[in-house]
């Protein structure tokens, strides 16, 4: 079982999520230095030495051509400058900023975020789709072309919503060739500066503004864990304006599986971890944002009923169920008599005995919400428990034999989320022990746990978040993370197999392999 040659991450995880090792600090900044040496020379030549061309610059550095017709000048081209958030070398002192964030920022695959879009993966996935257009598509393409790019912009080119303001009077729009550079960029995730940019950096900010102000000018607090996990989940799971649907998956687009604490650790650190914005127990932030990236799952479930919910009933036949609200692998797996899917799962609404022909139940409960029940159960507080008789209505309605409808899947979800929402600001003013959580819900629920791929990648995660708090993770979790890997050639674990673990002399079974990574030592 083989692990990356440059990160030490098990293959399966990097497979799965689809992240890449950051380039080394120290090429971006040779490589700015000397980009930024050159264009500042043109640009001092050509408007003066009070002037600047931040667009050509940013652009050149992503391999993205300038827009030379563009008059406009973007909020987020001010944050590159050397005495703000593109200083080289950064300030070291612990309890200030960076300082160097642009510099690894353009490291980072959320700048990359653009290119892909552009690049050849997502034009074969356009023409899985039935899209012949280029893109970016021109005005005369087909509302379907635009309605597509719109899709894919909302999380690949997240700044095209905003506007700049020339001058009190005039307001003018952004240029989308100028935005395509950025990707997913500084005010993608720290929010609209049109409020707050003139005023960030002035002396006392941080001890005058309050959280509540800090948000009343639309400045994301990267302090509130659950609002970071929520604005990272917007595109990682869905819920916003974009949207990850079968179609899209199977014409290419890797579905989504987020892990919010995983994801982290492997991007390149722009903050400081003696700060307070820096992350602190892994475990609780692990739980948090199972609860949180739900939220989001359901917020995306309710997003997609209620656009069907407003169709015909024709329309509405050929629409609903969106069937990556339910688990891939149910379906996507090794077809075989007498396998442990049929023993343990069995066909829901096919009698054998062919009495009855109902449609099959698929197992609802995508990646997002594969853990959710069980967390709840196990906690078994008041809060989680009114979340829990709530969740399981909706779960008996969506994998029935007889599918409800959008407007009823409307309604109850609305209620599951409500549930969980209160759920979980009660566990924001708690002391929880998330280690022991994590724990006892191995030790307790691992029969559960081992009844899908999903969730045992899950609890893995989950596992390994406990580990990070103070250590490197184990040799044998490192050896189960390799051993839960996807097959070289499929994106399906069609291996996977509850009593037996891969390679393993002894055979062992899943259910005792994650017991024996969470066992208390003893003390000698």
């Amino acid at each position: 079982m083989k692990s990356s040659s440059k990160t030490g991450v098990p293959q399966w995880i990097i497979r799965t999520y689809g992240f890449i090792s950051s380039r080394p600090l120290t090429f971006v900044t040779l490589g700015w230095l000397a980009i930024s040496a050159g264009l500042g020379l043109k640009t001092a030549l050509k408007n003066g030495p009070l002037s600047r061309s931040i667009v050509d610059s940013r652009a050149t550095a992503l391999d993205f051509p300038a827009n030379p017709g563009s008059a406009a000048e973007f909020r987020t081209q001010s944050c590159f400058t050397t005495n703000c958030h593109g200083a080289l070398p950064g300030d070291s002192r612990p309890a200030e900023i960076r300082r160097d964030e642009y510099h690894v920022w353009i490291g980072d695959p959320h700048a990359k975020a653009s290119r892909t879009l552009l690049g050849k993966e997502s034009e074969a996935i356009f023409q899985r789709l039935g899209i012949l257009t280029p893109m970016p598509p021109d005005k005369d393409a087909s509302e379907a072309t635009h309605q597509h790019w719109k899709n894919c912009q909302a999380c690949h080119d997240t700044n095209t919503h905003l506007t700049v303001t020339k001058t009190p009077e005039t307001v003018v729009a952004p240029d989308q060739t100028n935005y395509l550079a950025e990707g997913v960029s500084c005010e993608s995730c720290h929010g609209d500066s049109k409020k707050w940019l003139h005023n960030h950096y002035s002396e006392g900010w941080g001890k005058k503004t309050s959280a509540e102000d800090k948000l009343g000018l639309n400045l994301f607090s990267a302090g509130d864990l659950p609002n970071r996990i929520a604005q990272c989940a917007t595109c990682h799971v869905g819920g916003g304006k974009g949207d990850v649907n079968h179609d899209l998956i199977a014409a290419g687009h890797p579905a989504l599986k987020f892990e919010y604490t995983w994801y982290l650790s492997r991007l390149p650190q722009h903050w400081k971890s003696g700060r307070t914005v820096a992350i602190g127990n892994r475990s609780r932030e692990w739980f948090i944002g199972q609860l949180v990236t739900a939220i989001a799952a359901l917020n995306q479930l309710e997003n997609r009923a209620s656009t069907c919910a407003k169709m015909d009933a024709r329309a509405q036949q050929s629409s609903w169920p969106e069937l990556s609200e339910y688990n891939c692998f149910a379906c996507h797996h090794d077809i075989k008599e007498s396998s442990w899917r049929q023993q343990q799962r069995g066909f829901s609404g096919l009698d054998l005995t062919q009495k009855e022909n109902n449609r099959l139940a698929m197992p609802w409960g995508n990646w997002n919400l594969e853990l959710i029940q069980i967390l709840a159960d196990q906690l078994n507080s008041s809060e989680s428990n009114e979340f829990s008789t709530a969740f399981k209505k909706l779960d008996k309605m969506l994998q029935g034999t007889e599918l409800p409808g959008a407007a009823e899947t409307l309604t109850q979800s609305e209620i599951v989320r409500n549930k969980l929402q209160k759920w979980l600001k009660s566990c924001e003013s708690k002391g929880l022990d998330t280690d022991l959580l994590v724990r006892d819900v191995v030790m307790n629920q691992h029969e559960k746990l081992v009844s899908s791929w999903d969730k045992t990648a899950s609890v893995l995660l989950g596992i390994s978040a406990t580990q990070r708090n103070s250590t490197q993770l184990t040799e044998q979790l490192t050896r189960a993370m390799n051993q839960l890997r996807l097959p070289a050639d499929t994106d399906s674990p069609r291996g996977f197999r509850p009593e037996q673990v891969p390679d393993d002399a002894e055979g062992e079974d899943w259910g005792k392999l994650l017991k024996s990574l969470v066992k208390v030592p003893t003390t000698p």
